[in-house]
């Protein structure tokens, strides 16, 4: 081989390898997470994936597929998950907008497959979930599902149910207007950094208790209003975008205006014991004194036991 013939030999090399490099560097977008889990917490839309696992059992509710995406561009997402007999068993789908021009997106996915109680129980061995981009590099993982359905048996109560003294629920109740703190004339004082714990039964939409507090905050400054509480999963309501939030279930109120519920910053964090049908949350809203307020807790949705405490700093948890 001549030096002229190696010369050009090294200058087409040259070519390709940046060829190259400029096809790795134009894509725009790319999956830079892919984490298999059993739940995931979310809180002011971030979302943390919770029992990180890639072997699940029949008695799991959920397996979650979280996804972080990078994205310079508009892209359409397709997450598959296959049957360990490669079966396309679902496929999911989103459409991704596009940032400003000059700017990137990091997109938070969590597709999820259902196992209890859905065909996908009987189906034990290795699965693979195929995710693939409109305008980039997917990424393919695998899970296990391992071990035999159980038959299903409804849930333990997590509360204690009526005794048989008690009228029927679906009559009314007669005398509960008559108990400690029901209302806001009989609501019940509470000092700042004390704490108090009671317990909220749910029977009907139209019949529930609720349980009234006063507060008294002297200085001007921020105040958190803390309550920790234990109810089922009927907690979850659907939003109007189809996702599923966790209601709060108290109100806070000024004396001055009684009629309008105040908004504020809310901390929450919460975890859920699917085996119990239970969900446990830590909350804390923000109140600014001097004033006189009123917290009212309720649910129309679930029984309920809390707790409640005014702080004057936030909460370690929350920080």
């Amino acid at each position: 081989m001549s030096v002229r013939q190696f010369t050009k030999l090294l200058v087409l090399f040259g070519v390709l390898l940046s060829l190259g490099i400029g096809a790795s560097a134009a894509v725009s977008c790319k999956v830079e997470q892919m984490v298999f889990c059993k739940d995931i917490h979310e809180w002011e839309h971030r979302y943390q994936p919770l029992d990180r696992t890639t072997t699940f059992s029949p008695e799991d509710q959920y397996v979650y597929c979280f996804l972080k995406i990078h994205a310079e561009e508009a892209t359409d997402v397709t997450v598959k998950w296959t049957t360990p007999s490669g079966e396309l068993y679902h496929t999911h789908s989103y459409e991704l907008e596009a940032p400003p021009r000059g700017y990137y997106t990091t997109w938070c996915l969590r597709p999820r497959l259902a196992i209890n109680g859905a065909r996908a129980a009987s189906l034990t061995g290795t699965w693979k979930v195929r995710v693939s981009l409109s305008s980039g590099f997917g990424k393919t993982g695998e899970f296990k599902i391992v071990g035999q359905p159980s038959i299903e048996l409804p849930p333990p109560p997590i509360f204690p149910t009526p005794s048989p003294a008690q009228p029927p629920l679906e009559e009314p109740i007669q005398g509960r207007e008559e108990e400690p703190n029901d209302s806001l004339k009989s609501a019940n004082l509470i000092e700042i950094d004390s704490l108090i714990q009671g317990e909220i039964y749910y029977h009907s939409a139209q019949l529930f208790d609720q349980d009234w507090f006063k507060i008294v905050l002297p200085l001007n400054q921020t105040y958190w209003v803390c309550v920790n509480y234990i109810g089922s999963r009927a907690l979850f309501v659907q939003d109007a975008t189809g996702d599923l939030k966790l209601s709060l279930p108290y109100d806070v109120f000024e004396e001055h205006d009684l009629d309008h519920v105040i908004s504020g910053t809310l901390h929450q964090q919460y975890t859920t014991n699917y085996e119990k049908d239970a969900v446990d949350c830590m909350s804390a809203f923000e109140v600014r004194g001097p004033g006189v307020f009123y917290v009212r807790i309720f649910s129309e949705l679930s029984d309920l036991v809390y707790s409640l405490h005014v702080m004057s700093t936030l909460p370690d948890w929350a920080r």
